[in-house]
């Protein structure tokens, strides 16, 4: 009797340790934007804020709307409030967290390890590029969807 009620609380244990990480590895939908339209004269658009309450690891679902090729990449771009700062005002600016695009379909986008903070995310379809942003009239309008899970 005393081996069977040994057996049983390391079954009970195990279910709820495995549940634990399970648990630990979900990720939840914090923000999700439809029908975002990024044109020549809309050339980037910024979703905010985004707030990390602790360090976590975020999953970005971008699926396009509409046929999007170019030459160049749309940007994804992931700021927090400094370097957001600095990219509103042409500014140098640096990040961890960044992800091209060329074709249109269906994108998951993991940015790991991001740090407790506010921050914001760029979508850029500039010609020039993620470092200097610059509108032209050769882009083409991309139409899409973004969700934004963290864990």
């Amino acid at each position: 009797m005393k081996n069977k009620l040994l057996i049983t609380a390391f079954s009970i244990l195990g279910i709820l340790l495995l549940t634990s990480c399970n648990i630990l590895n979900h990720f939840f939908p914090a923000y999700s934007v439809e029908d975002i339209r990024i044109s020549k004269d809309t050339y980037r658009i910024a979703i905010s804020p985004i707030n990390i309450k602790k360090t976590s690891n975020l999953k970005i679902e971008v699926t396009f709307l509409k046929e999007w090729q170019a030459n160049y990449g749309l940007e994804i771009i992931l700021l927090d409030e400094d370097e957001f700062n600095n990219f509103i005002k042409d500014k140098p600016f640096s990040t961890d967290y960044h992800y091209s695009i060329f074709v249109s379909g269906t994108y998951q986008i993991n940015f790991d390890k991001v740090l407790k903070g506010t921050y914001y995310l760029v979508i850029d379809n500039s010609i020039k590029g993620w470092e200097k942003p610059n509108s032209s009239s050769q882009e083409n309008e991309a139409i899409l969807n973004i969700k934004i899970f963290i864990n």
